[in-house]
């Protein structure tokens, strides 16, 4: 028997940092960081139309969690929430 008072649902979103000179991506770089922060506020921010779209709106984000794959490109996972319905 399902108890949760929440149904949850996930977007995946990918980020491909790249440095102009061709060098490989040092995340331990500040510059890096900096422009990771602000792709990943970006990112964050363009949800908003997500959660008040995907299947009749009402969502809200629950969390978030980066993984770093192969070229060092970054899979940003968003778990959302919303109130069961029905």
């Amino acid at each position: 028997m399902d108890k949760t008072q929440f149904e949850y649902a996930s977007v995946v979103r990918f980020m491909n940092p790249a440095r102009s000179d061709g060098m490989a991506i040092d995340y331990k770089d500040t510059q890096i960081q900096q422009a990771v922060t602000q792709e990943f506020g970006r990112q964050t921010t363009s949800l908003t139309n997500i959660c008040s779209t995907l299947q009749d709106g009402g969502w809200y984000l629950n969390s978030h969690s980066f993984t770093q794959l192969p070229d060092r490109v970054l899979m940003i996972t968003y778990i959302l929430q919303r109130p069961k319905r029905g």
